[in-house]
């Protein structure tokens, strides 16, 4: 009995098997292509069951295919208004620099101002010398002017070094707490060694920083909007046009004619509308020391 149940329960197993492997072999056949030759050489194609394994893409979402339920609509561009930023304060600008900006070394600024006085004193000296010399006049009048040009120059940049001195003491930066270490230091660069009155240079130059580059206050110089030049007086484009060449008088033109602000040998003009008449004397002491210097040069060089 036994026996018999246990050979039942093999038959059964070794069907279920066999059914198994055919359903499988079926499946195989039915999904993958195959060609049968025959005897013949003949070529039939077995139909089979292609898979796809491409997975579709949806095209990309456009304001044209949109859904208008899914997608809200895309709103006009809007155009941003011009904002005006006023300029920041001096105090936020003195904030943001370093603590070192603002440190004055007297003796430093003493040394630099020695160094530019001699300077030009020596270039203005041997300049002097080169144009009184008896070579210098039996040289035709072409060659007088190109030996002397470079020394001209050179005179020229150390005068230039020594009034960036006097601008600093106008600014009462030579000395932090010595304005009298400032007002000689100025005397000397500007009313001696520029020819340049001091103190009314200092006034007009404050004046100039306080309204810098305003179109009508500005001092020192004149300001006209580019657009605006044709409709300028006729002497004004004149003048504008012919500014290069203007140079060898525009020095006697800002000092002793007091254009564009008022004079700074002569005080007129609305430089000096509103100071008391001690201002006005001590102006006048800057004035005297360079006209002094001026006639004593002029009296020894000839």
């Amino acid at each position: 009995m036994t026996f018999y149940h246990s050979k039942r329960r093999i038959n059964s197993v070794t069907k279920a098997a066999v059914m198994t492997i055919t359903a499988y072999a079926s499946v195989s056949n039915a999904l993958t292509p195959r060609n049968i030759n025959t005897n013949n050489n003949r070529r039939i194609s077995t139909p089979a069951l292609r898979v796809s394994t491409t997975i579709p893409v949806p095209p990309p979402t456009t304001r044209e295919n949109a859904n208008p339920l899914l997608v809200p609509p895309i709103p006009p561009p809007q155009q941003q208004e011009e904002q005006i930023i006023d300029p920041p304060k001096l105090g936020t600008v003195a904030k943001m620099l370093p603590q070192e900006t603002w440190d004055i070394h007297t003796p430093t600024s003493l040394f630099y101002f020695a160094v530019d006085f001699l300077a030009v004193a020596s270039t203005m000296t041997f300049l002097h010398t080169v144009v009184t010399s008896d070579n210098y006049h039996s040289f035709p009048l072409w060659l007088q002017a190109a030996s002397v040009f470079p020394l001209q120059i050179l005179t020229g940049f150390s005068m230039w070094c020594l009034w960036c001195i006097g601008h600093d003491a106008g600014h009462g930066t030579v000395s932090k707490n010595n304005k009298w270490i400032n007002r000689i230091v100025g005397e000397i660069s500007h009313s001696v060694g520029c020819l340049t009155p001091f103190v009314p240079w200092a006034l007009s130059h404050r004046k100039h920083h306080l309204n810098h580059n305003h179109l009508e206050r500005d001092y020192s110089h004149q300001w006209f909007i580019r657009e605006e030049r044709e409709s300028l007086h006729p002497a004004i484009k004149a003048s504008y046009l012919t500014r290069n060449v203007q140079l060898p008088i525009l020095y006697l033109v800002y000092l002793l004619a007091g254009v564009p602000d008022g004079g700074h040998v002569f005080f007129y003009g609305r430089m000096w509308e509103g100071h008391s008449l001690k201002e006005k004397v001590d102006g006048g002491i800057s004035s005297l020391v360079s006209l002094v210097t001026a006639f004593l040069f002029w009296d020894a060089v000839g």
